[in-house]
C-alpha cells in the first residue's frame, strides 16, 4: 500500500479485520471496498483517525470482563441502595447495550415476535369412507367425534357415502345430522346426489369432459366399480390441507406419544408405536419350569 492509498483511507472510515495469519483486510466503509494489507501497514492505519480494529473473540471476552468490573466498581454503593448508584447503573447498562455488549429484554422479545415459528401442520379434515354399513359407520363416526372432543381438536369431519339404496343414504345423512348436533361439530355428508351435483358444477366451470369427471368422482355403474371416487371427492374437499381418510370399520383410539408420558417405561427407542400391540384378552404367558 503506497502513501496515496494510506492518505485516502485516512480520510474515510475504515475497519480492519485480523485474519490471524499476519495480514489484515481493510474495509473502506465509504466506498464499500476491501483490500488485503500486511500487519505493519495495518498497524499504521490503525493509528490514523477513523480506523477501527475488529476484535477477536478473546479480546471481546477480555473487554467485556473489564467493562463489567468497571460497572460494579462505579456502582458498589448500590449495596446500600442509594438512588445515585441506581442512576449510574442504569446509564452504564444503557451504554453497554448501545455498544452491543448486552442485549435488552425488549430487543429479545421483538426478535422472537418477528421470527418465523416452524410448526407442524395440524390435521384439517378427517373423512370416513362408507357404503351400506350403517352400524360400522356409526361406531367409527362416534369414535372420531369422541377423540376430537377429548383432545380438543378442530378438524372437520366428512362422511363420504357410496350407498346405493336410498334408505341407506337416508340413514347416513340422519346420523351425520344427529351427531353434528350432539357434539356441536359440523359434519359434511357427501352422498351420490351431492357428487353428481359437483360433477355438473365442475364441468360447467372448467370445461372438463363430463364422462371423465363422472368416472373420477362418482364411478361407473355399468362396470360396478367406483375406484377411488370417494377419496377423489375428499381430496377436492380438503385441497391444500393435511387430511386423513378412514374406512368405516376403523375405531379411532388415539393415545399420547411416549415423549409425553415420562411415567411410562419404553421397551425400545426405535419402534413405531403403531407396530406394538398388547392384547388385553390374550392368553397369559406360559411359565416354564425345570
Amino acid at each position: 500500500m503506497n502513501a496515496h492509498d494510506q492518505a485516502r483511507l485516512a480520510a474515510t472510515r475504515f475497519v480492519l479485520h485480523d485474519l490471524q495469519d499476519g495480514s489484515f483486510l481493510v474495509h473502506d466503509l465509504l466506498r464499500d471496498r476491501v483490500q488485503l494489507v500486511e500487519t505493519e501497514a495495518a498497524m499504521r492505519l490503525r493509528s490514523l483517525q477513523g480506523g477501527q480494529l475488529t476484535p477477536t473473540s478473546s479480546q471481546l471476552a477480555a473487554t467485556t470482563r473489564s467493562r463489567i468490573h468497571e460497572l460494579f466498581a462505579r456502582c458498589r454503593s448500590s449495596v446500600t441502595g442509594t438512588p445515585s448508584a441506581a442512576r449510574h447503573a442504569a446509564v452504564d447498562v444503557r451504554q453497554l447495550s448501545a455498544e452491543g455488549w448486552v442485549v435488552t429484554e425488549r430487543d429479545i422479545l421483538a426478535q422472537l415476535a418477528g421470527a418465523a415459528i416452524d410448526e407442524e401442520p395440524s390435521i384439517g379434515s378427517v373423512a370416513i369412507i362408507t357404503k351400506d354399513r350403517y352400524p360400522t359407520l356409526r361406531r367409527c363416526l362416534l369414535s372420531v367425534l369422541r377423540n376430537r372432543q377429548h383432545w380438543s381438536r378442530q378438524y372437520r369431519v366428512v362422511v363420504l357415502d357410496d350407498s346405493e339404496q336410498p334408505a341407506s343414504r337416508l340413514l347416513g345423512a340422519r346420523l351425520a345430522d344427529e351427531l353434528s348436533k350432539e357434539f356441536a361439530t359440523p359434519i359434511a355428508y357427501i352422498g351420490q346426489d351431492r357428487k353428481r351435483h359437483a360433477v355438473a358444477a365442475i364441468a360447467s366451470a372448467s370445461g372438463v369432459d363430463v364422462d371423465v369427471l363422472q368416472f373420477g368422482l362418482v364411478g361407473r355403474q355399468e362396470i360396478g366399480a367406483y375406484p377411488g371416487a370417494n377419496r377423489n371427492n375428499f381430496l377436492l374437499h380438503a385441497a391444500g390441507e393435511m387430511a386423513v381418510h378412514l374406512d368405516d370399520d376403523v375405531v379411532c383410539s388415539i393415545s399420547p406419544t411416549s415423549e409425553s408420558r415420562p411415567d411410562r417405561l419404553a421397551l425400545t427407542d426405535e419402534a413405531e408405536p403403531a407396530d406394538c400391540r398388547f392384547m388385553r384378552d390374550a392368553l397369559d404367558p406360559i411359565r416354564w419350569t425345570v
